[in-house]
Parts: structure tokens; sequence; C-alpha cells
């Protein structure tokens, strides 16, 4: 078995003005587009403002259990704690953020969060 090949990083680099700072991914709780920039919620509390759009994360982080509840919302699926049902439901997150759920991503969302109980 190749080790490069099947390594998966825990780890993201987040571009910034010195250079890059190397986040785990296991700390981001949501990233949040704004146009062409992106806002990166960490666990500790802290916020970085990326300029990158929301796709290139949802792309780089579509397969560590992240999922595009919304638009402008990529959440990580570990760090959701109630999901609240009505018009869409929204879903709010072990920081106390609130995330609106697009009505025609909430059955895959249940899903998800579904197979994350198994």
């Amino acid at each position: 078995m190749d080790t490069l090949t099947s390594y998966i990083p825990s780890k993201i680099a987040i571009p910034t003005s010195k250079g890059a700072e190397f986040i785990d991914i296991k700390e981001i709780v949501r990233i949040e587009a704004d146009r062409s920039y992106s806002m990166i919620y960490l666990l500790n509390g802290r916020r970085l403002m990326v300029s990158r759009c929301l796709n290139e994360y949802d792309s780089m982080l579509n397969d560590r259990n992240f999922f595009r509840i919304h638009n402008s919302h990529l959440i990580n699926m570990e760090q959701v704690r109630v999901y609240v049902r009505g018009d869409g439901g929204y879903i709010e997150m072990t920081d106390t953020s609130v995330v609106p759920i697009a009505r025609q991503r909430k059955d895959a969302f249940l899903e998800s969060m579904h197979g994350l109980c198994l």
C-alpha cells in the first residue's frame, strides 16, 4: 500500500498576509460565504476571513464530514448540536451559532445525520 496516496491530512492551510496558518479540520465549526470571501469559525471562538470562495472549501472538505447546508453555509457535521424543525428549519452549532437549512437540502442533511447516529 502506498502511504502517500492513503494519507488524509488532518489540517488545512488557510492563506494569511504572511503566508499560511494550518488549522486542524476538527476545530472548524462552520464556514460562511461573504461574496468572494469566506469567514471560518473555529471552536475556540476565533474567526478567520479568507479570500477564497465557499465552493473551494466545499470541494476540499466534502469528504471530511462537512455538509453544504445552505448556499452560504458549510458546516462541520461533528459540531452540530441541535436541529430545529420548521419552515426549512435551522441548526444550532456547538459554538451556539444558528445556521439556516435550505429547504432543498433538508432531506439530505437529515439522511447524513442519521448516518452519523448509527
